[in-house]
């Protein structure tokens, strides 16, 4: 998927990329400590989270828009040949960069409402 089509093509995205981006989870988290991608490191685990509650059925206030665009955005971080092949070193990471940005912007609110949940279940189930 190239960062021209990313948009466009996000919401052909089924149940199985979402699984795929969990079976990549820790690549992914890897992979973010690099270069430009070191921006979104903190981002990144709460959007693997998000997925993994969202697909166990812990959580279902999101729309699927939002699981379907950050799966999205992952996996094009975990492919290395993409619009800007990885090899190339910096510029090749700079358009992972820019899809993260992107799709950090579409989905920040809704991922933002999802940690407030996280963390009253999480305070809930302690007492």
């Amino acid at each position: 998927m190239s960062a021209s089509s990313f948009s466009k093509n996000f919401e052909s995205l089924d149940r199985s990329d979402a699984e795929k981006v969990l079976a990549n989870a820790a690549a992914i988290q890897r992979k973010a400590s690099f270069g430009p991608l070191r921006e979104f490191a903190a981002i990144i685990p709460n959007l693997i989270s998000m997925i993994s509650d969202y697909l166990s059925g812990r959580y279902s206030r999101v729309p699927w828009a939002t699981i379907a665009m950050s799966s999205a955005a992952l996996l094009y971080v975990l492919v290395p040949l993409d619009a800007c092949p990885d090899v190339i070193p910096v510029a090749g990471l700079l358009d992972d960069a820019a899809v993260l940005s992107f799709v950090w912007a579409a989905v920040k609110s809704d991922v933002e409402t999802y940690l407030r949940w996280k963390a009253e279940t999480a305070k809930s189930e302690r007492n």
